[in-house]
């Protein structure tokens, strides 16, 4: 039958206990182990023997039959049979079978008594199988920098040196000059390293002085083959050179201020090896206050820097300082030049001019061709060509002399103008064949330049009065600074010197009777006398006619003779019947006539004079009307004309003339011969403007007495030539000053300067927007008399206004006036519309084109660099990341080189926080190609973290190009590996034939649970 097993364990306790009793109590107990070292690969084992005594007198000698418990911690292998007895040497025996983990395992033994004892089990690392390396991936040229190594097996216990040294052999080499080395050995190359008890080693490597990978080389050693690691030698220290590269190249360089063209310039900075250097900044800035800008190098040490563009011509300096080391500093002058465009504009100053033959016969005409850009910068130092063309006259005349160029080529200055002189033709001279006072000529002077024209017309002719000239102080002007614009007549017209022709009008109505007519006949006497021959003078008389009457007279006269009941009207009251059908009573027969046709015969003009009487009606018109005919059939159309008329009364009579543009007169607009109304007043008052506007004749106007109408004659009088006389005394004396200003005759001359609209580079813009008025104005005359006047309030219509007055043979007027220039380019300085007139405004004289070149100011320029800009960087999944870690981002790049970006991971913890270059490791590199349309990139990449250990992960993206500093975008950390994945554990089944006392898991559900 089966033995029970409890029955047999009570037996065997009785027995031990009888034994035990026989040979002592164990006092002592030893464990050893068969071997001082095994390997830690999960197969090695050791024997542990145990050897329990007594060591107690009368009782010593090995113990049998003792039970032994063991036990061993489980990290380091595990022990079986964990519970031996001793056999009758007192010893027992178990078995320590390895895991894979090195060290030194204690084996501990005890018994029941409570005596224990113990022994360490040496477990050495396996074969070495890891060299992990851990050093910085960049550092500074010629640095030091550490570099460590730690050897572990293949279950990673550290290769330490407990049974022996482990000697591993490195090496190190760089770019040339090569001259990196181990501190350890003076900077040799190679290098021999013990590990130490944690399997580990470090050096300082000296990296090389250029930039580049720094290769450090393991041979093979046990399971490890041979390994490579690389520092890369940066350069990011202090600038010790820089060099220059501007495109366009030149000396100096050159581009056209077009407003469109930069200049690029690459700054490249070395540190003391000759490396380009990363990371440093440069100030660049210029000539021209204002420009400056801070720039940083890239991992080329260049920095690409754009100029430009510019509208203005001129020279700069362009200076670039390191900001590490300032006494390393570039200057460079640059220059934007004329775009040397075409001939902008051809003048002649002026364009209408005396003739040769008109005294002092000096006067020339300056042409002034300017050459320059859309944006108005000068071209200096071209050659420009004249030449003649198309001379032709408005009729027949003894040509004298032909019109001329001082030069067929002249050079530009510096304002861009090349200048010649132009001699207008001459024509005969009075008293010869052919002489006529208004001979004109025509020409055009052709301008030619880099196959550009322009062309002008001039012309020249015995011009009757003014000459005028106009200039600047300076030819080239900056924007917003002031410009003096000089406007200059000269009297010395043809008409100056020749004599004037007079028609001395005279009242002789019935209230001029008595004194009156004495003291008038004394007063045109005197005119006559003064005047010695010298004028041309005609004599005519407004009053009744008993001897002939006026040819308007005559033709009503004609009129109603043929037809009696014709009548158009009956301006002398009853005295013309239609019965009759002629004139009456000569007595009451009022009208004008000219008493004495034009003679410089004095004797002739006196008796004349002498015959006057006095009678009748006041018609003011008929003696103006008169007087104009006597001009057009017998003046000399050459010579200046001029009417002088006096009266003591009121017009109360009108003239017959249907030529006039007067209204029909209706025998109710006449009462009686002492007739007031409007009527004859405007009737004289019309004929005076056709008179002083069409006929171009000047009218003195006298007033004499007290019952003279000053209000009509002043209407009636050239601006400037209305007098009044009370008396006979005051009469001979306004005779005199008249005589005066006719002997010496002169011009009342305005003026107006228009800037309402103004060419700008062949452009019309509004003229606010070019010129500011600056007060004030200084008018001068040929004797030095200056006096200046604040124009402001006439400056509101954007015009300049100048009443001149009269200006005599040889007499000079000048005007200088001061503008704010607001615009550049070039500008014709005065407006289409500005004039001057004179003469009484029947004559109109344009000002000449006169040209100004605006430059705007030196101003701030944008010095501009090509930029890198990451945005969006962001990690796409949420959650924590099992497989793969996809991020995107967006990047920018204003260059024109080829952009690269790499990415990169860090783990947190496993180096400095992913703060330092070398904590972190490439994955992956995107590129992009320039493209001249694309400045925007969206680019993507993904980490497969199926092979990395867990943490908190950190993406970078650093992007570069060569004209552009280097650009960095970091993520935030994202948990990755596998941190709250769900596992499984699994368990054995149970042994066989055992039966649990109950079902543990009824529904067979696995055990699983969150880490």
């Amino acid at each position: 039958m089966r033995v029970k097993p409890g029955i047999l364990l009570i037996m065997g306790l009785f027995f031990l206990a009888g034994t035990v009793a026989a040979v002592g109590i164990p006092d002592t107990l030893t464990v050893t182990t068969d071997k001082p070292w095994i390997i830690a690969n999960n197969l090695d084992q050791s024997t542990i023997t145990i050897k329990v005594t007594n060591t107690t007198f009368p009782y010593s000698g090995d113990v049998p039959g003792v039970i032994v418990n063991l036990e061993v911690d489980p990290l380091y292998g595990n022990i079986s049979p964990t519970q031996v007895t001793t056999n009758l040497s007192g010893m027992a025996s178990s078995t320590f079978k390895v895991s894979n983990k090195s060290g030194a395992a204690q084996i501990n033994a005890s018994i029941p008594a409570g005596i224990s004892g113990s022994t360490m089990q040496n477990i050495d690392h396996n074969s070495a199988y890891f060299a992990d390396f851990s050093h910085p991936m960049n550092g500074t040229v010629a640095s030091e920098v550490p570099f460590n190594i730690s050897l572990t097996d293949q279950y990673r216990n550290p290769v330490d040196n407990r049974r022996g040294n482990h000697i591993i052999n490195l090496h190190v080499s760089g770019p040339a000059p090569d001259d990196c080395g181990f501190a350890e050995t003076g900077y040799a190359h190679d290098v021999t390293r013990i590990l130490d008890a944690n399997g580990n080693t470090s050096v300082n490597v000296k990296l090389t002085s250029r930039v580049g990978d720094n290769n450090i080389a393991m041979d093979a050693y046990e399971s490890i083959p041979n390994q490579l690691e690389w520092i890369t030698a940066e350069a990011i220290g202090k600038p010790f050179s820089m060099t220059q590269v501007y495109s366009p190249s030149g000396s100096p360089p050159t581009l056209p201020a077009d407003g469109v063209s930069y200049f690029t310039i690459i700054y490249s900075l070395f540190d003391e090896y000759g490396n380009p250097t990363n990371k440093q900044f440069i100030w660049v800035n210029t000539s021209v206050t204002g420009e400056e800008r801070q720039f940083l190098s890239n991992n080329l040490g260049q920095v690409t820097v754009q100029y430009g563009p510019r509208n203005s011509i001129g020279e700069i300096d362009i200076t670039a300082t390191s900001v590490a080391n300032s006494t390393l500093a570039l200057t460079q002058r640059i220059i934007f030049k004329d775009t040397g465009a075409a001939i902008i504009s051809l003048t002649g100053n002026p364009a209408t001019m005396p003739s040769h033959d008109v005294p002092p016969s000096t006067f020339v005409s300056n042409i002034v061709a300017t050459v320059a850009d859309v944006s108005g910068n000068a071209v200096n130092d071209t050659i420009v060509t004249f030449t003649l063309e198309n001379e032709t006259y408005e009729g027949t005349y003894n040509v004298t002399a032909h019109p001329s160029l001082s030069s067929s080529s002249s050079l530009t200055n510096k304002y861009g103008q090349a200048v010649v002189q132009f001699t207008p033709g001459s024509f005969t001279t009075a008293g010869n064949t052919l002489f006529n006072a208004s001979a004109t000529g025509h020409c055009n002077v052709n301008a030619t330049w880099n196959n550009t024209k322009k062309i002008i017309p001039l012309t020249w002719k015995n011009y009757p009065f003014l000459s005028v000239k106009t200039s600047t102080d300076r030819s080239t002007v900056e924007i917003n600074q002031t410009v003096n614009v000089s406007i200059a007549f000269t009297g010395d017209g043809w008409a100056f010197t020749q004599p004037s022709d007079v028609v001395l009008v005279t009242d002789l109505s019935g209230s001029m009777a008595g004194t009156k007519l004495t003291g008038t006949k004394a007063a045109l006497k005197k005119f006559v006398g003064m005047s010695d021959g010298k004028l041309s003078i005609a004599l005519a008389s407004y009053s009744n006619a008993p001897v002939s009457y006026s040819t308007e007279a005559q033709q009503l006269y004609n009129i109603q003779k043929n037809n009696a009941s014709a009548y158009p009207f009956n301006p002398y009251a009853t005295e013309w019947t239609r019965m009759y059908g002629q004139p009456g009573n000569p007595d009451w027969y009022s009208d004008a006539k000219i008493d004495l046709d034009f003679t410089n015969a004095s004797t002739n003009l006196n008796n004349t004079i002498n015959t006057y009487g006095a009678k009748g009606g006041t018609c003011i018109g008929c003696g103006l009307g008169a007087a104009m005919s006597e001009f057009n059939m017998k003046g000399d159309p050459t010579h200046p004309k001029v009417i002088i008329i006096m009266s003591d009364g009121i017009a109360n009579l009108a003239p017959i003339n249907s030529t006039f543009p007067l209204k029909a007169y209706l025998p109710s607009d006449y009462k009686s011969s002492t007739d007031t109304s409007n009527t004859a007043k405007a009737a004289a008052i019309s004929i005076a403007s056709i008179i002083k506007d069409v006929q171009k004749i000047k009218i003195y106007t006298i007033a004499f007495g007290s019952d003279a109408d000053t209000a009509t004659l002043t209407s009636i009088a050239s601006p400037g030539c209305n007098y009044i006389a009370a008396d006979n005394t005051a009469l001979s004396e306004v005779y005199a000053a008249i005589y005066a200003e006719v002997s010496d005759p002169g011009v009342d001359t305005t003026m107006s300067t228009d800037f309402q609209y103004i060419n700008v580079t062949g452009v019309t813009i509004p003229g606010a927007d070019v010129y500011t008025y600056v007060p004030s104005t200084k008018i001068g005359w040929q004797d030095g008399k200056i006096n200046f006047t604040d124009q402001t309030t006439d400056w509101a219509d954007h015009k300049l206004d100048f009443t001149i007055g009269t200006i005599k043979l040889k007499e000079q007027w000048n005007a200088t006036f001061r503008l704010k220039v607001n615009q550049s380019g070039l500008i014709d300085v005065f407006g289409n519309h500005s004039t001057v007139t004179f003469n009484g405004g029947t004559q109109t004289l344009y000002l000449p084109q006169t040209f100004i070149t605006v430059v705007p100011n030196l101003t701030v320029t944008n010095i501009t660099g090509k930029t890198i800009t990451l945005d969006n960087l962001m990690i796409t999944e949420n959650g924590e990341i099992k497989v793969l870690l996809p991020v995107t981002w967006s990047t920018n790049y204003t260059g024109n080189k080829t952009l690269t970006e790499k990415i990169k991971y860090c783990i947190k913890g496993r180096s400095s926080n992913c703060v330092d270059t070398g904590d972190w490791v490439i994955f992956d590199t995107v590129t992009h190609t320039y493209d001249p349309y694309t400045m925007e990139y969206v680019d993507f990449a993904q980490l497969d973290v199926t092979k990395l250990p867990p943490g908190d992960f950190k993406i970078q993206v650093r992007a570069t190009a060569s004209d552009a500093p280097d650009a960095v975008a970091e993520t935030g950390f994202k948990p990755v590996g596998g941190r709250g994945k769900t596992f499984i554990k699994l368990e054995a089944p149970p042994f066989e034939n055992f039966e649990p006392l109950f079902n543990q898991n009824p529904l067979g559900v696995v055990d699983s649970r969150s880490i």
